[in-house]
This record gives C-alpha cells, structure tokens and sequence, in this order.
C-alpha cells in the first residue's frame, strides 16, 4: 500500500474537486486554501468556492488568505510534506513552496511548454488544437516546473466547449495526480524539464472578447464561440435584441448573394445563420437576454427575421 503523503490543497474552481476528492480518499488532506468568499449571482450573494463547500462538507481545515504570505505560519503548524495547486487563481510565493519538504505540484490542463498562463483551454480551442492535461513541479517562473506526468483529453477535438473541456481535464488530471503521488512516495517519480524554446503564453480572457466580430471567418467566429461559452460569452444583437451564441456550426452552404458581415438569415433547413467575412455560422442555441436559452429554430418561431 502506498504511504500516505500528509498534503495541503490550494483550488478554487469547480473542476479542481474531481482531485481533492480523489486525494482526500487515498491521501491525508490536512488543509484546504481557496480565495476568499465573493459576491456572486444577481443578488450579488456572498458565495463560497466550490472548494470550499467540499472542505466544509468534509471537515478539513479552510484558510482563506487575502495575501498568501499571510499563510506562512498556518502552512508551517500543518506539518505537510506536499502542496497540490489546480484552478486555484493566485501566483504562490517562493517561501510558501519553500514550506513544503517536496514542494508543491501543479495540473494545467495544456500541453506545456504550449499555452503557459490564465486560460490554456480556452487558447487550444482559438487555435484549433487538442487539449492535453499536464502536472508540473511548481516552480519560480509561471507553469515552467518539470514536468511529471502528461496525457491527451479524449474528446477534446470534438467540438466541446471550454466548459467542457474543463470539467473532462478535472477527471483526467485527478489520475494523474495521484499516480504522481504514489510515484513521490516510492520515490520513482521521473522528471522531464520544459523546452522553454517552445513555450507559448495563453492570455487573460476579457469582456470584450465576448463581442462577436461578423468580419472574422465562421470558423474562427465558432471556435471563439465554443472558448468563451463559460466567460464572456459570445454576444450578438438580433432584430435590436441582445442575444447570446452559446452553439453553432459552420454551414457547408454559402449565400447566393454577397452580404454584410452579421447579416441574419433562413438556412435552407430553417436554421437561423448569419453572414461573416468568410462563409455562414449557423446559430444551433443562443439565449436571448432575460431568457432561457432555446434553439435558433424556436427563437425563429417567436421571432420571424424581417424581410
């Protein structure tokens, strides 16, 4: 059986709890760091991670650092011999790494040294690329630690979203994890260090992002859609109404006449399309604003495009 690594859990979103989970189970979790509370919903409520929520639920210790040097001493009185950070938002210091006896391990989920930075996911799918899932040595430089273990995300060419891809890169990364544990703790852990001539840096998405721009080709407009279905969105506005594009395809069919980028119409199989700079994207669902989300064919239904 392998020995039991006393670990602390740095992890804020959703698909970090497939591997605080799966640690929990078969290692001792002693601590769990995520950002603090944040308003969020239209009530502007104060919410928990949903980190946090499993901390609660299984009563491990939560810390909630504002600055993580303020952590410095809590992490010491934990005695752990290792830190995990997935999905957790913040750079970690030096002297917390420091802390730990073998440091701190890190899931990314691209193909480093490819897509380093903030929304690797995202950046794969804007490039047309498969998704990997990688787990590092945390180290100095951003996501540029050895590598430890890496493994291709089925179905990451199938058109998913980011959200998708996300949720599918937790699973993924939650194997990964713990065959890297249990390889620490017998102490055939391998290492494979970055080729930094390769690296590549993924960018902090933006509202704007989320605007659609009708003169792009339709196949980069729908990779957009797909990247930003989580945060901003992809908006549009449609007979005066604001609408969301939350699925779409690129039509096989071209337009008869040429016309205006963004220009809305009937495919031949009712499908709502729009013009772009390069071919047709056919709207699949979208949600109006205020409303719940619908197929393009039922917003057609309640809302006829003006001739």
């Amino acid at each position: 059986m392998t020995h039991k690594l006393r670990l602390v859990f740095f992890g804020t979103e959703a698909w970090a709890i497939p591997s605080l989970d799966a640690l929990i189970e078969q290692h001792e979790v002693v601590g769990i760091v995520t950002k603090p509370d944040a308003l969020s919903g239209r009530g502007h409520k104060l919410t928990a991670s949903p980190v946090k929520e499993v901390a609660l639920r299984c009563g491990i210790p939560v810390f909630e650092p504002t600055n993580l040097t303020e952590f410095t001493a809590d992490l010491a009185r934990l005695e752990a011999d290792l830190g995990v950070v997935i999905a957790y938002g913040k750079l970690i210091p030096d002297e917390i790494i420091e802390l730990l006896r073998h440091g701190i391990i890190n899931c990314h989920p691209s193909a480093l040294p490819h897509h380093r930075g903030p929304s690797p996911i995202e950046a794969a799918i804007l490039a047309g690329e498969a998704v990997k899932v990688s787990i590092i040595q945390l180290s100095a430089e951003m996501d540029a630690g050895d590598i430890l273990a890496q493994a291709d995300l089925p179905g990451s060419g199938d058109g998913l979203t980011a959200p998708e891809l996300y949720a599918a890169a937790g699973l993924v990364g939650a194997e990964l994890i713990i065959e890297v544990i249990d390889a620490l703790a017998a102490g055939t852990l391998h290492r494979t260090p970055q080729d930094h001539s390769q690296t590549t840096l993924s960018r902090k998405i933006s509202k704007a992002d989320g605007v659609i721009d009708w003169t792009k080709p339709a196949g980069v407009i729908e990779r957009e859609i797909r990247a930003y279905a989580g945060w901003p969105g992809s908006k549009a506005t449609l007979s005066g109404q604001d609408i969301t594009i939350t699925h779409a395809h690129v039509a096989a069919m071209t337009p008869a006449d040429s016309m205006t980028p963004g220009t809305p119409l009937i495919a031949s199989d009712g499908s709502l399309a729009f013009q772009t700079g390069q071919g047709l994207l056919v709207a699949d669902r979208l949600k109006p604003a205020g409303k719940r989300e619908m197929t393009g064919q039922a917003y057609l239904a309640g809302h006829p495009l003006s001739s």
